[in-house]
């Protein structure tokens, strides 16, 4: 599959939530960052036909998606930022239920119990959803979004309430599926796609401002990262200082400049966390 989006635009009123966004996508892990109201569930949304854009093109395989109709939403498995679940379904049946809209009746039951197994649902797949907890039910709505194995798996802010442990099962799930299908996720917990997101996209109040190889992204900040201790604080520009880390009991400052501030900040290799805060200003601390 091949995605190609062309001048992707959406206006809520006078609003602009995305400026004629374009990308391509193949194969692969996509992480699409960017702070809230960035249009990052607005594009994904568009993108699954589950939302109508004001403007610009979707193709598929070279074909406009909105003529696909549902032979495109057939290949596609999105779990949103607030997945709907019916409280009196079991697991099961939820699974169970997906199949039926995507039109699966073969092995299904193999697929349900695989799937479940993966996302660690496996004790409670036979109970109602109503006594699931927060992480339960979205490892429920993780599980959904991969029956099928589809082409393209859109996932906006999928770790939420998952633990270190499930975070590192879904992490595997991504590497598996990204071999052979588009995965584009969004997600705040940048350490979530430091390791698997290939291409990273930023959006910043509905513009794509940035769609690399995280390598190179990370790497046009190298000389742009700077750390220092907090004693040096009155010498520097206290507007440059965007996170504090603590080692060996001082604390340090992160400081964002393409000179160095002063003759005691020491240089730091960037990471994808830097990239986040650089270009946004706010991250995971």
């Amino acid at each position: 599959m091949k995605i190609e989006v062309q001048n992707l635009t959406k206006y809520y009123g006078k609003k602009l939530a995305l400026n004629k966004l374009t990308a391509v996508f193949e194969p692969g892990i996509y992480a699409l960052l960017g702070p809230n109201g960035s249009g990052k569930s607005t594009f994904m949304n568009i993108l699954v036909d589950n939302l109508k854009r004001t403007e610009g093109t979707i193709l598929c395989d070279g074909t406009e998606i909105l003529s696909l109709g549902k032979h495109y939403r057939k290949r596609i498995g999105f779990l949103p930022q607030k997945a709907g679940f019916y409280p009196n379904f079991t697991g099961r049946d939820f699974l169970y239920y997906i199949c039926a809209l995507k039109g699966i009746k073969k092995d299904k039951e193999k697929m349900v119990s695989q799937l479940s197994e993966k996302v660690n649902l496996n004790d409670v797949i036979d109970n109602k959803i109503s006594t699931y907890s927060g992480g339960m039910k979205q490892r429920l709505g993780i599980a959904q979004a991969f029956i099928g194995e589809p082409e393209l798996i859109v996932l906006d802010e999928p770790t939420v309430g998952l633990d270190p442990k499930e975070r590192m099962h879904f992490k595997n799930m991504l590497m598996d599926a990204g071999k052979n299908s588009i995965v584009i996720l969004s997600t705040h917990i940048v350490s979530d796609v430091d390791e698997i997101g290939k291409t990273v996209l930023l959006l910043k109040n509905g513009q794509l401002i940035k769609n690399d190889l995280q390598e190179n992204i990370t790497k046009e900040l190298e000389g742009a990262v700077w750390k220092i201790e907090d004693k040096y604080l009155d010498y520097v520009n206290k507007k440059q200082i965007i996170k504090t880390i603590t080692e060996k009991e001082k604390t340090y400052c992160i400081v964002y400049d393409k000179k160095q501030p002063i003759k005691e900040a020491v240089s730091q290799t960037p990471s994808l966390d830097d990239v986040y805060f650089y270009y946004f200003g706010e991250g995971n601390q």
